[in-house]
This record gives structure tokens, C-alpha cells and sequence, in this order.
């Protein structure tokens, strides 16, 4: 929805920021998607390892969706949400789905899983 309002009309300089913004968050998502299927697939991904990986892909997709989410709200507007059912849909559907997510407790436990790693002599990052 995002793309489609910046080609329908000349955008200014907040709205490419803000299609910018989205971009670089989808992006580093999507890489680190790719590189986390890419260490399960080939057997770097168990045991602490793997669930570290989840902890960190999990909180990165989040925080992702999460920005999208605000840069289409100041980007757009409320008109989308009013008169677009579809995209008013999706933006409820992922509110909902977000709010499943623990945030700050899971951010806790991804501390957590680093400080322990740490102290056992593992490079936490």
C-alpha cells in the first residue's frame, strides 16, 4: 500500500523516507531469514545455537513488522484504514498476530540466552 501511494502521486521527501525505512527493515529481514534457513539446513542451527537463532530472527521480525506497521500509519494516514478494506484487514490481522509476541519478555530471555553464552565462554555475538 505503501509503494502503491508513492507511484500514484509525486511523493515528497517524508514519504520517500518513509518507503525507504521500509525497504532497509524488509530487507535485513529477509536476509536474515535466508541466512537462518541456509544454518538449519546445513546443521548449524541446534541445540543452544538454533534456539538463539530463533530468539534473534524472532525479535528481528518483529521489530520489522513492527516499523512497517508505524511508517505506513504516518505515511498514509487514516484514509487507507477507512476506505481500503483490504489493507485495513491486513494491518488488523497483523496487530493481532503481533500482539502474540511477547517483546520486552522475549527481548529479556534473548539477554538472557547472550549473557549465558557469554559467561560459558561463547562468543555472544
Amino acid at each position: 500500500t505503501l509503494l502503491a501511494a508513492a507511484r500514484r502521486r509525486q511523493p515528497d521527501q517524508i514519504a520517500l523516507m518513509h518507503l525507504g525505512r521500509v525497504d532497509a527493515a524488509l530487507h535485513g529481514t529477509r536476509t536474515m531469514l535466508g541466512d537462518a534457513a541456509d544454518a538449519v539446513d546445513s546443521g548449524r542451527a541446534s541445540g543452544q545455537d538454533g534456539a538463539l537463532l530463533a530468539a534473534r530472527v524472532r525479535a528481528t521480525a518483529f521489530r520489522c513488522a513492527e516499523l512497517v506497521l508505524d511508517a505506513a500509519a504516518h505515511a498514509l494516514g487514516p484514509a487507507p484504514l477507512a476506505f481500503d478494506d483490504v489493507h485495513a484487514a491486513r494491518v488488523a490481522d497483523l496487530h493481532l498476530y503481533l500482539r502474540q509476541h511477547h517483546a520486552e519478555r522475549d527481548d529479556a530471555a534473548l539477554g538472557r540466552r547472550i549473557l549465558e553464552r557469554a559467561d560459558a565462554g561463547a562468543a555472544a555475538w
